[in-house]
Formats: structure tokens, C-alpha cells, sequence
């Protein structure tokens, strides 16, 4: 029954997000939604409350605006790879292979390493930052003093730019799901982004397991 509930999890997830693509961006975060799981011969009613939010281009736009850049460069990074905020805090100069277009990150929940490409919109954020000099041992996005960036110094300085571009009910991890859902507008298909197949497509969209 635990491996049923959590694959139709999964199913409800992806579901939902195509439900937003095809008819506009999310009015309301929440989609609670009843269902009716078969086990063992028994029908069994389950409620379900979800909560996915994407950003459109044009909130996207109102939200680099309202950010520093330095908060601009980790929002587009994310929104291009799909990495959550802590692969993106913890990365360092020595998992990134510049010309090779990739990046290695070490898989918290399973200890396996992932090799990722990356597209030409994280690749360009990737050369603007290395134009403020890095070595191997050094963070990718690192703080005032060159240290590792505070998870509490990114979020509030991510929910000031929300405030002030006007957009509502959104989190960061919502750039993971705004990565997921314009790889299905693109024409991944829905078995691709399930199972997360490691390619570049045409556009050198990145494709990565997503933990949504």
C-alpha cells in the first residue's frame, strides 16, 4: 500500500502540473484532490492536499528585478538546472566542468553522484561569476566573505524580492517546480520527467531525478 500511495503521489504531482500548464498559471497554490486507491480488493477514498506553484516568464521577470544580483544569478541557476537550494548553496568551483557544460552533485537521500548538464542560460551565470576570480575549494555562490551562504541570508532576502515583486504564494523550492514544468512545455515527455533521464534535449535543457 506505501509503494502504491507514494507512485500515485507522483502521478497526482506531475498531473497537476500538466493541469497548470495547459490552463494558465496557478490561481491558488493548494489542489486538494479526492481519489480512490484499489488494494487488496478494498477501495479505499484518500484526500490529498498539494501545493505546486510555477513561475510564469513575466513573474519571472518581475522577481529578477525586484532581487540584487547576486539573488538574480541563484534564482535563473535554479529555474535552469532544477538543483534544490541546498545543492545550489553547498556547490563548489571543483564540481563544475566548464567545458564539458556539466556539473557533479552528490545525491543526499541515496549517496549517488549525478554528472548534469547544464544549459547555455547556467552556463552563462556560471562564466559571469567566474569573472570575480574562484579557486577549486571555493563556493560557486558564496557569501560577503567568500564562506558558504546561510540558508536564512538567501531566504530572506528571497521572500524581500517576493514582496516587492508582487508575487504570492510562491517558495523557492517552487524553482524546481517552475524547471519541471517548462521541461514538459518544451516537449519532454511526462515519462522523462518522472523518471529523471539524464540528456540535453534539442535546446540543451537540463534533465535531472526530481525530488518535487
Amino acid at each position: 500500500m506505501v509503494d502504491e500511495t507514494a507512485s500515485l503521489e507522483q502521478t497526482l504531482l506531475l498531473s497537476r502540473m500538466l493541469f497548470s500548464i495547459r490552463y494558465g498559471p496557478r490561481q491558488n497554490n493548494t489542489d486538494k484532490t479526492r481519489i480512490t486507491v484499489q488494494s487488496r480488493g478494498l477501495a479505499v477514498t484518500r484526500r490529498y492536499v498539494m501545493s505546486i506553484g510555477w513561475l510564469s516568464f513575466e513573474e519571472e521577470e518581475r522577481l529578477l528585478k525586484a532581487s540584487p544580483k547576486w539573488l538574480q544569478e541563484i534564482i535563473v541557476f535554479a529555474i535552469s538546472t532544477g538543483l534544490c537550494q541546498s545543492e545550489i548553496l553547498d556547490l563548489k568551483w571543483s564540481q563544475v566542468d566548464i567545458d564539458r557544460r556539466t556539473v557533479t552533485i552528490s545525491e543526499q537521500k541515496n549517496h549517488d553522484v549525478d554528472t548534469l548538464p547544464l544549459n547555455g542560460t547556467a552556463m552563462a551565470v556560471l562564466r559571469d561569476r567566474l569573472l570575480n576570480g574562484f579557486d577549486l575549494d571555493s563556493y560557486v555562490f558564496p557569501n560577503t566573505i567568500s564562506t558558504r551562504k546561510g540558508n536564512r541570508d538567501l531566504m530572506k532576502a528571497f521572500y524581500v524580492a517576493l514582496k516587492k515583486s508582487g508575487v504570492r504564494n510562491f517558495r523557492f523550492h517552487d524553482l524546481r517546480h517552475t524547471f519541471a514544468t517548462r521541461l514538459i512545455q518544451s516537449g519532454v515527455s511526462l515519462y522523462a520527467s518522472e523518471i529523471g533521464a539524464m540528456e540535453d534535449s534539442d535546446d540543451g535543457a537540463t534533465i535531472r531525478p526530481p525530488s518535487l
